[in-house]
């Protein structure tokens, strides 16, 4: 950024998703926010890229930038470019500002053998939310199922909180006890 700013340059441009956040980052750690503006040229060229466009969802994940995530994510699905982890988190955004039927819309759109612990563990927390317990405890379950994490602790937690909700105290115990 340093070699860019010495040629006293009005615009600097990139194309890279990536590129245009440490450029970014870089100008305002310059204090030349007011003189030089970072533009996305290949963005603005081609919207319609979605590789470009997968990118950006993952950098707006990134930053927990919910609404660019799902600006682009509902890009991805126009575009039929239905990818699990993309997908996770446009239903992960959607779980934020609380549209659970949004988020389990999106999550159904994932093939069985694409779906991962992760997908298992939002449908849960979105039936939870919705307080559809049954269906929160068949999602709890099938991220316990295909676990290789440590989140699998959580999980246990989880289904512990759920069986309470369905008054199943003694299985909420046992489970509780299998956390640990």
């Amino acid at each position: 950024i340093e070699e860019a700013l010495e040629l006293n340059p009005q615009v600097i441009a990139s194309g890279c998703p990536f590129c245009m956040t440490m450029l970014s980052d870089g100008v305002k750690l310059k204090d030349k926010e007011q003189e030089v503006k970072v533009l996305d040229i290949a963005i603005k060229a081609d919207s319609t890229n979605l590789f470009l466009v997968a990118g950006q969802l993952k950098l707006f994940y990134r930053l927990d930038d919910h609404k660019g995530v799902l600006k682009r994510g509902q890009q991805l699905i126009d575009g039929k470019f239905l990818n699990a982890v993309y997908l996770n988190m446009t239903a992960r955004s959607h779980i934020f500002f609380e549209n659970y039927d949004k988020a389990l819309e999106i999550l159904a759109m994932i093939k069985d053998d694409d779906a991962t612990e992760f997908t298992y563990s939002l449908q849960s927390t979105a039936y939870t939310k919705q307080n559809k317990f049954s269906d929160a405890l068949v999602a709890i379950e099938n991220a316990i199922r295909v676990s290789t994490s440590e989140s699998i602790v959580s999980y246990y937690r989880n289904k512990g909180i759920v069986l309470t909700s369905l008054k199943k105290p003694d299985l909420a115990l046992k489970t509780y006890n299998t956390a640990l």
